[in-house]
């Protein structure tokens, strides 16, 4: 799981002491006056404005609570007095604070050690990262577990760099980091094993807890080293607090640390040649670019015009991450991401059950088919029916629009927060932590049943992505009601009076899929049988922190807590329709939703039998 708490949070437990671990201001003491911030209060306040945020929060805060309600299914309004302590650190605020700026007020706090061993590039990534991702993945509950599981530092510091990557190639990434700490953990136990390569076992009177903890956290650092040498500059700063040698960086099948090393560095070289085309060489000798598709997938349409209506088209946005307009000027047309993801080479599935997951014709209709693609790819009518596709994808997109005008502060929030399956999905592990007070064994085999869902489950969304190639709402919308004007949501306007040429999603259109939302959920489902959720786990929206709404939305603290696993699959695939990604059928958990039906247990099932009994559920929860 990439996305782990903070690096900050596991710092905090070993350079402040834990009498200070409250955030925010604290509350008046007994004679009513004002008691000022803890340490930690004023540390949070200065690490976590991101710098983006650069726009003044809107001061209007809503009437009622009735404001945010969604539905029964999202919950209610307002936070509790507890909540909006716990949520204040992560308010966004202009930044008017310089990166040195910040590092001197942390020296002055006494913190000069804190400031001084870390590198100045952590820092700018730490204070650049989204306040959401923040608020989600930070909880000084978790700060107890650091010792116990000591890969969460190592994770934590993998996630600002991650973050960047689009959602194929951090699962990629995630899943091999997280496989080399498994097979390196395997070797100092009596009945785990790995997945490929030697089951190496270690020497009776090695297999102690300690050495399985120390040759998980050398195979991550040295994973770090060999794929992002940022992340593991900064993780080896840390290594020493945490008990461990940076320096140790040999391959020695003898110690838990060599072992490590090892270990790690057969993983990456066992995942070179699984399909996504790492280092560019699978169509260049040199100058081949990293992750380059080698499918020879091409658009039957270009990004200027709808010829096919029902087929995929690129569209044209600012360069930047996430459309975000870092080089204005300079225009880029879309690629389809990852073409080549779909016949990437499954970890836990097999080849089969990856094929025989098919998604149902997306439609019943007349169509265009382009001469490159074999007719009825796509789904044809019932015989004797002449009901053209574009006026069933009329129909559809009508529906997106009138979605549109029900976004308030709660559903965009969500729609925002699952748009990125790996700190939303992920954060769901991470909260469970401390409630099901979990080892660091636990805690490896799950996090790597987590990672491998989401990979394999990708492969299968992006196969049928490529087979069927169907439209986007922002696509269809924009060439077929073009000339239409009616109300939608405006980002940063609101419901306004708008013409169809001049509609966009929610937010940037990207192939995400809702078939994640309920694989994921399978797996926990599966994995924490018995255990109940209510109250939990949440998603925390801090004040101000949309990305698409930056300072703007949402106008108040926001915290959404879930009742259950399927709840959570339900809204995460829903929030695709509200913000208008997808169309309907995509999200019908008879139709798209329902392709990754059956990954979860399957990858539970895998895990649980190469890890002993340390999934065993009656012994576990």
């Amino acid at each position: 799981m990439a996305v782990l708490r903070p690096a900050v949070a596991a710092f905090f437990l070993l350079l402040v002491p834990a009498v200070f671990f409250r955030c925010g201001a604290e509350g008046p003491d007994e004679k009513g006056e004002a008691r000022p911030k803890s340490p930690l209060g004023e540390i949070v306040d200065l690490l976590f404005p991101p710098l983006h945020a650069a726009g003044q929060a809107a001061e209007t805060r809503l009437e009622t609570g009735g404001n945010l309600t969604a539905g029964n299914l999202l919950g209610g309004g307002f936070l509790t007095p507890q909540e909006s302590d716990y949520m204040g650190p992560f308010s966004p605020l202009e930044a008017a604070e310089s990166l040195q700026g910040k590092l001197q007020a942390l020296t002055r706090l006494g913190l000069a050690e804190f400031t001084d061993r870390l590198p100045r590039a952590f820092w700018e990534d730490v204070f650049s990262m989204p306040s959401v991702v923040l608020a989600n993945t930070f909880d000084v509950g978790l700060l107890q577990y650091v010792k116990e599981i000591p890969t969460l530092m190592c994770i934590a510091l993998w996630a600002p760099n991650i973050l960047t990557y689009e959602p194929p190639v951090q699962n990629a990434h995630n899943l091999m980091l997280t496989v080399a700490i498994f097979h390196a953990v395997a070797a100092f136990t009596d009945d785990w094993h790995v997945f490929f390569g030697p089951d190496r076992r270690a020497p009776k009177h090695m297999r102690t807890h300690r050495n399985r903890q120390e040759a998980g956290v050398h195979a991550c650092y040295e994973f770090q080293r060999i794929l992002i040498p940022r992340a593991a500059e900064a993780f080896k700063q840390v290594m020493p607090l945490l008990g461990y040698n940076p320096l140790d960086t040999e391959a020695d099948e003898e110690t838990a640390a060599g072992l490590g090393n090892l270990v790690a560095r057969e993983t990456v070289e066992w995942f070179n040649d699984d399909g996504y085309n790492r280092d560019g060489t699978m169509l260049h000798e040199h100058n081949g670019l990293p992750y380059e598709d080698w499918t020879g997938y091409k658009p039957v349409n270009d990004p200027y015009e709808l010829v096919y209506p029902t087929y995929w088209q690129p569209l044209i946005e600012v360069e930047g991450l996430d459309g975000s307009g870092t080089r204005y000027g300079y225009n880029v047309v879309q690629q389809h991401i990852t073409p080549q993801a779909g016949r990437v080479r499954p970890f836990f599935l097999t080849q089969q059950q990856v094929d025989i997951r098919r998604s149902p014709p997306i439609f019943n209709c007349v169509q265009d088919t382009p001469h490159k693609r074999d007719p009825g790819h796509q789904g044809e009518p019932p015989k004797g029916n002449d009901t053209s596709c574009v006026d069933v994808l009329k129909e559809r997109a009508w529906k997106v629009i009138e979605e549109s005008l029900e976004l308030d502060e709660k559903k965009k929030a969500i729609g925002e927060y699952f748009d990125n399956k790996l700190y939303s999905l992920g954060s769901t592990l991470l909260q469970l932590i401390k409630p099901l007070d979990m080892t660091f064994e636990e805690f490896t085999a799950i996090d790597l049943g987590y990672v491998g869902l989401l990979h394999d489950a990708t492969i299968v969304a992006w196969k049928e992505k490529i087979f069927h190639e169907a439209v986007r709402p922002q696509s269809f919308i924009q060439h077929f009601l073009q000339n239409e004007t009616f109300s939608a949501y405006v980002p940063k306007e609101g419901v306004k009076p708008i013409m169809g040429r001049d509609w966009k999603s929610y937010f940037r259109t990207m192939p995400h899929t809702a078939c994640l939302c309920r694989a994921t959920m399978e797996f926990a489902k599966t994995a924490f049988e018995g255990f109940d959720i209510s109250g939990k786990l949440k998603a925390y929206f801090p004040k101000g922190s949309s990305l698409v709404e930056t300072g703007m939305s949402p106008t108040t603290d926001l915290i959404v807590e879930w009742e259950s696993f399927d709840e959570i699959a339900t809204v995460c695939a829903e929030s695709r329709l509200w913000t208008g990604v997808h169309f309907e059928p995509a999200i019908d958990p008879q139709l798209g939703g329902k392709l990754c039906d059956g990954i979860g247990a399957i990858v539970f099932e895998r895990v649980k039998g190469h890890s002993g009994n340390t999934l065993d559920s009656k012994d576990m929860w």
